[in-house]
Order: structure tokens, then C-alpha cells, then sequence
């Protein structure tokens, strides 16, 4: 990701869940749900913690299909197009993924 007033950046993603357990206070899986057979495990408010959580075994279920940046002119000059969503949000995607380290190297943002 671009470096710079980009940091402040919010992610939309795509999951799938798979087999998912639900987890509750003390649960005997808390640690091992994913060798029992689900993908995903998910615990409510004050289960594992003060806030709900949700967990997924493998990375590959997890895709990012876009980010809300604050600074859209920095955005577009490293490749992205950008387009208003949700009253202020801004949802940034990549106009060429096979472009993109180059164009963020041209517009003078750093790769991460």
C-alpha cells in the first residue's frame, strides 16, 4: 500500500466462512476449532475479549476488494480510480493490478 497521507486507510473484504463455530465463554475449542473441522470460528461480545471476533483458519478465504482513503488525489496519481460511496467514503480500486508496483513507483508513493 502507498505510503503517506495513505496510511489512514479502511479495507472492504470479501470472506468466505466456510463451516464456521460459534464459540462461548470457556468453550473447549477456543484454541483448536479449526482441528475439528471449521474454517472459521466466531465469538460474541465479552466471549474472548470485550468486543466480538471473527477468525479465519485460511488466508486464501479472505480477499480485499477495495479501501476508503483520505487522500483521493495522492490515490489517483498511484493508479486508483475512485468513486464516493456511503456519503463521504471513498472506495479506491486499482485501475490496472498488472501496473500496479510501477505506477505507485512513478507517482512517487512508496510500496509496502
Amino acid at each position: 500500500m502507498a505510503g503517506g497521507n495513505l496510511t489512514r486507510t479502511g479495507c472492504d473484504w470479501q470472506v468466505d466462512l466456510g463451516k464456521v463455530k460459534k464459540l462461548k465463554k470457556r468453550d473447549k475449542y477456543m484454541k483448536t476449532w479449526h482441528d475439528h473441522g471449521y474454517d472459521s470460528a466466531f465469538s460474541g461480545e465479552n466471549v474472548n475479549g470485550q468486543r466480538e471476533e471473527h477468525c479465519i483458519w485460511d488466508p486464501t478465504r479472505i480477499h480485499i476488494v477495495g479501501f476508503a482513503l483520505g487522500h483521493t488525489a495522492k490515490a489517483r496519481r498511484c493508479g486508483y480510480s475512485v468513486t464516493k460511496q456511503r456519503g463521504k467514503e471513498v472506495l479506491v480500486r486499482h485501475t490496472d493490478e498488472a501496473s500496479l508496483t510501477e505506477s505507485i513507483e512513478d507517482a512517487g508513493c512508496a510500496v509496502m
